[in-house]
């Protein structure tokens, strides 16, 4: 079928948040992304309900705002066809949209579904509205551009090595597949979403690394003393040394901790040691973690390997580190706020 007509939506009702995953809009304003989200046109399908989109027709892109959908790419000469499953959040089409590319291609309700479809005429009024995503299109036209010349190298590199017949034939079939995938051209946006807001963006400060060198040095920690002691090695393997009594000296990881807490900590101190700032800060996180490791040990001299301190001891220090990297600035307005009224309160 082609695309339905849009159901008449009050303007209160209109679902205008599913353009804060268009990154092409992201130099906009809440309220400047919600007239955007007035030029698409939102499309209700039923589970039994279709959309094709022959090449002949301009190109939509779409947004998947409630539902999934199943999209099949129309053939095109010498590509497989390509079948691909969206959920809400998931959108396609952008580039083709921005360059006016016909893609064909055929949307499968698989339950009752909610799209926004935009075409070329409404694209083009949104960019004369507002002229600054051109600048993230730009960014984005040119990341494609360097995917096809990336493609092209792969393709020249395997020519040079004068590969055999079979694996040429498998070598363009996996290109093929690579090309007609690529120029479906999907967005998975709540993937995306949740990478950049746990780790892409968190990760460009130090806490981060601390956060993650801390999680690492107790994961093998515990999973190296617990073979050890389930396997009977400690003889083999942990550092015992002769003090002439009964029982042996043994260099704790805690101490190795604390080591690596003193040297990274100097180390920080150097200015020339700024540009590996977040290296330092995970090495420091793997010395928290040894240490709080053994935090029985180190509190009341309590040798228990499993002592219930340590899990405390470590399940606290998570916590707060937690805290400063992904809720510090919900925590630093708090603090301004709390900070602003008392000083209004304060006499002059």
């Amino acid at each position: 079928m082609p695309v339905p007509e849009p159901e008449e939506l009050e303007e209160e009702e209109l679902p205008g948040s599913f353009v804060e995953e268009l990154t092409w809009l992201k130099d906009l304003r809440p309220d400047e992304r919600e007239r955007v989200a007035r030029h698409f046109r939102i499309v209700e399908l039923s589970t039994t309900q279709r959309i094709d989109l022959p090449v002949t027709e301009p190109p939509r892109m779409g947004v998947v705002i409630q539902g999934s959908i199943t999209m099949k790419r129309a053939e095109l000469p010498g590509l497989p066809a390509v079948e691909i499953r969206l959920g809400a959040g998931d959108h396609w089409g952008e580039l083709a949209v921005f360059a006016e590319i016909p893609s064909g291609m055929e949307i499968a309700a698989r339950e009752p579904v909610v799209l926004a479809l935009l075409d070329p005429p409404g694209f083009r009024a949104i960019v004369d509205e507002f002229p600054i995503i051109w600048v993230r299109i730009a960014a984005l036209l040119s990341r494609e551009l360097k995917w096809k010349n990336d493609l092209l190298r792969e393709i020249q590199e395997f020519d040079v090595s004068k590969a055999s017949d079979s694996e040429l034939e498998m070598f363009v079939e996996a290109k093929r597949r690579r090309v007609a995938r690529h120029r479906t051209g999907i967005a998975r946006g709540a993937t995306r979403v949740v990478y950049r807001r746990l780790i892409a963006e968190p990760g460009r400060d130090p806490a981060f690394w601390i956060l993650l060198g801390f999680v690492i040095a107790i994961a093998v920690s515990r999973m190296t003393v617990a073979l050890i002691l389930k396997y009977d090695l400690g003889h083999k393997l942990f550092a015992l040394g002769d003090s002439g009594g009964a029982n042996p000296t043994h260099m704790h990881h805690f101490n190795y901790g604390f080591a690596i807490l003193i040297v990274s900590g100097l180390t920080a101190l150097f200015p020339q040691s700024r540009r590996f700032l977040r290296a330092i800060s995970f090495v420091f996180g793997i010395g928290v973690g040894l240490v709080f490791d053994e935090f029985a040990l180190i509190w009341n001299l309590n040798p228990d390997y499993y002592h219930s301190l340590n899990y405390q001891a470590q399940a606290v220090l998570a916590a707060l580190l937690i805290q400063i990297v992904y809720f510090r600035k919900f925590y630093a307005a708090i603090i301004d706020r709390v900070l602003g009224r008392a000083k209004r309160l304060l006499p002059r």
